[in-house]
């Protein structure tokens, strides 16, 4: 099974919605927090509520989120950091939308963003073989565009593809999302711009310290949490 299986939940509510943009969030510093609060503005100021909603899913946070509960951010609070795979499958099971769109917190996207995804949303249902993934072109920090493989975000995903597949938390990190998007998918790559990649932007973010190897490649959450804690746990590898 390619990916870590939880089950969608099973109500009227699911795929009522067009849309549904997953954030996982794990805050450490005062400009993750203001980044974030200029993205969900963004956000939120393009969804409608109606068709399109975005899912907050704080993971733990080291600063307080509050200012995240605005018109348009469903926000989910984990109590805990239990790291961005569970996180990622805490929003989809909590999603309504037909499609799914994945974005970290600690980067950003244009001003049009929502209005692309919904276009490109429009054009797939009005076909009678739509794709299974659509992967749009990210701008990286350094001015490089290009399509971001094999990231989970800069896509939109179609529901039913996704069905009961989930992030493994098992999986070595920057390896969950190759997992998940294994199974076999019809996919259209759009050249629209519709991810704005920070690689800097929170320098204290799981993911800025992974590549800096202050803290080892592990397997499991509890593992990172140890290394959170400055346990004395034998790293496995």
């Amino acid at each position: 099974m390619p990916a870590f299986f939880i089950g969608r939940k099973n109500n009227s509510e699911v795929h009522k919605m067009r849309l549904s943009i997953i954030i996982p969030a794990y805050i450490t510093s005062n400009k993750g927090a203001e980044d974030l609060a200029v993205l969900l503005n963004k956000i939120a100021n393009q969804i409608d509520g109606v068709n399109e909603e975005s899912i907050l899913v704080n993971d733990g946070s080291l600063i307080d989120l509050r200012f995240a509960k605005i018109v348009g951010i469903t926000l989910i609070d984990n109590h805990q950091n239990l790291g961005v795979a569970v996180s990622r499958n805490i929003g989809i099971d909590n999603s309504r939308g037909r499609w799914i769109n994945f974005i970290d917190a600690d980067d950003d996207v244009p001003d049009d963003f929502v209005e692309i995804l919904k276009d490109r949303i429009k054009y797939e249902e009005s076909t009678t073989d739509p794709y299974d993934i659509i992967q749009f072109k990210a701008r990286h920090e350094d001015g490089n565009i290009a399509f971001p493989e094999p990231c989970a975000w800069g896509k939109l995903i179609k529901s039913d593809w996704i069905g009961t597949d989930r992030f493994d938390p098992e999986q070595l990190i920057g390896e969950e999302d190759t997992l998940f998007l294994k199974k076999p998918a019809k996919i259209a790559h759009d050249d629209r711009i519709i991810y704005l990649h920070r690689q800097s932007a929170n320098p204290d973010s799981l993911m800025k310290r992974f590549w800096r190897r202050e803290i080892p490649r592990r397997k499991n959450t509890q593992q990172f949490a140890d290394s959170e804690g400055n346990s004395e746990r034998k790293e496995q590898v």
